[in-house]
């Protein structure tokens, strides 16, 4: 069964990736192409890694001045695409070369086009995540690391400038102050019960961990994560929703595993203490019990991205109990299996969705591939 699964994912991508208007990596071409990587490593397949490859000639040939810079659809999400393929060893590139024009619009952009907000999806931080892809990947110094070390500073700085105590409230109660959105009253503990993988406020903290760990700016990183979690050691400000305790508690075990608990300020509250709290009040079973029938597969909002959440949490804790818990949404995706429901929550009516990481059938089939390696490995 998980054959006929993956396959089916595979020859629809297969027949649909080359049509799409998208070349991002969230919701496009680039995406598609990051999993069949993945796929032909796993198959050892070389008409699947040709295909990529395409995909990436297209994306190349297709980028215009155009196209946007954002992280979800633009720019940087296909730049820090192709580093995580040539720092994973899927292609040979010398990325400080052919991403030298990447380096300079986004820098440029940053610098003079500020994003109003600070999103993953269309802000600051998907800026943040390529500048720290791009380093990442380079143990020298040269003159490329330290002009990308420089936006990443001054990338801080806008967050420290944008993340006062209000802005922060909002990031943890959900709201999301944009154009033509219908204003909400504010209500403390604003709750959803709907599982969301891109909520803003634990990927900042899994962003500030990233920071931490590239010494990039250590004495603004440090404030910046006790401004973060100081409102965590509140209970009126912990979630109800026990899938936004789940992305919190991963958050916070991201700043853990990037040693960062021991450089906090004297007399804040520690991030042990937080996560301490937050492993308390996480109701798994819960958890299972609130995605309802007809169940979302998606990374965004379903079983793929839970079992996203509790794979990275047991690779950065090393902690057994979690293995379960990826057993059990395991489970959950060889729900997918049946016929009438694999592609629950996903509309391939819309390419620019439909076959995507974040919502479409990419980021299932990468799901998919990485829990059955889980299973076999740690399980």
């Amino acid at each position: 069964m998980e054959k006929i699964t993956t396959q089916r994912i595979t020859n629809s991508l297969l027949l649909n990736g080359s049509f799409s208007n998208n070349l991002g990596l969230m919701n496009g071409k680039m995406g598609i192409a990051i999993y069949f990587f993945h796929l032909a490593r796993q198959t050892n397949n070389q008409i699947y890694e040709n295909y990529a490859g395409e995909l990436i000639d297209e994306i190349y040939e297709e980028i215009t001045a155009n196209t946007p810079v954002e992280f979800e659809n633009g720019l940087a999400g296909i730049g820090w695409g192709i580093e995580y393929l040539a720092q994973n060893g899927f292609i040979e590139a010398d990325t400080n070369e052919i991403l030298a024009e990447f380096d300079q619009a986004l820098s440029h952009e940053l610098l003079h086009h500020c994003p109003e907000n600070i999103s993953l999806l269309n802000g600051i931080m998907g800026w943040c995540f390529y500048f720290l892809m791009r380093i990442s990947g380079n143990e020298k110094l040269g003159l490329k690391e330290i002009e990308n070390k420089q936006v990443l500073i001054h990338s801080i700085d806008l967050l420290d400038q944008k993340l006062t105590s209000a802005e922060i409230e909002k990031l943890l109660n959900g709201q999301i102050d944009s154009p033509g959105a219908s204003k909400q009253p504010e209500t403390r503990n604003l709750q959803h019960t709907e599982f969301d993988i891109t909520w803003d406020y634990p990927i900042l903290l899994w962003i500030m961990g990233e920071f931490y760990k590239s010494q990039v700016f250590n004495a603004k990183t440090i404030k910046l994560i006790n401004r973060l979690i100081k409102p965590l050691s509140y209970d009126c400000n912990i979630p109800e929703s026990p899938h936004k305790k789940l992305l919190l508690l991963l958050g916070i075990q991201k700043l853990i595993s990037s040693g960062v608990d021991n450089s906090l300020s004297p007399g804040e509250i520690t991030i042990n203490e937080i996560s301490g709290k937050l492993l308390t009040k996480t109701d798994h079973l819960q958890m299972r019990t609130q995605l309802k029938p007809p169940l979302d597969t998606s990374i965004k909002n379903g079983i793929s991205g839970m079992a996203w959440c509790y794979y990275q949490l047991h690779k950065l804790t090393l902690n057994g109990s979690y293995r379960g818990h990826i057993e059990y949404w395991l489970g959950q995706s060889e729900y997918i299996n049946q016929e009438s429901k694999w592609l629950m929550g996903i509309d391939l009516s819309t390419a620019h969705h439909g076959f995507g990481i974040l919502e479409g059938l990419a980021g299932i089939g990468l799901s998919y591939i990485q829990l059955r390696q889980t299973k076999h490995s740690v399980i």
